[in-house]
């Protein structure tokens, strides 16, 4: 009874497999090619983003930078420093959205769009849902100016009066 229940699965002794096996090994590639592939796509957006942050964080610092040293250069025209913040912004590919000069300090906010390569090939009704396509990285940066006569220089004796 055990012999005639083998006969069922000729094996190929020259290749050591069996014969209701076939195709079974090119069916699995194609998933396993196609699974490295979303997991190199997932892999390519999510250095995207981190990359896109560190340029948007060292974009918002060198404008914020910039613009102090154009206050403490005593160059106190707004739109001089607003100019000279966005120059550096946008050498760096990226969107100046905020800038606030006060007397000693300035504050920028920056942004930059990426759009993501695994969603873009993704087309919209294959999901079900609509899924936003690109995503916006923000960074905020502030810069203060310590001018030579303030307190902390200890270089200007100030008079303090107590009533």
């Amino acid at each position: 009874m055990k012999i005639s229940k083998l006969k069922k699965f000729k094996v190929n002794l020259k290749t050591n497999t069996f014969k209701a096996q076939n195709g079974n090994i090119s069916l699995f590639s194609v998933f396993l090619v196609f699974f490295i592939v979303i997991v190199f796509l997932i892999l390519i957006d999510i250095s995207r983003i981190f990359t896109a942050r560190i340029i948007v964080k060292s974009a918002a610092d060198a404008a914020s930078l910039a613009a102090v040293q154009k206050m403490l250069y005593f160059e106190l025209d707004s739109e001089e420093i607003k100019n000279t913040a966005k120059l550096i912004v946008d050498s760096n590919n990226c969107n100046l959205e905020y800038i606030n000069i006060g007397y000693d300090e300035v504050n920028v906010e920056v942004s930059k769009n990426i759009n993501f390569v695994l969603l873009s090939i993704i087309k919209e009704n294959t999901i079900g849902f609509n899924v936003s396509r690109s995503a916006q990285i923000f960074a905020v940066s502030k810069a203060k100016v310590i001018y030579p006569w303030d307190e902390k220089f200890n270089s200007c004796k100030r008079v303090k009066f107590d009533f």
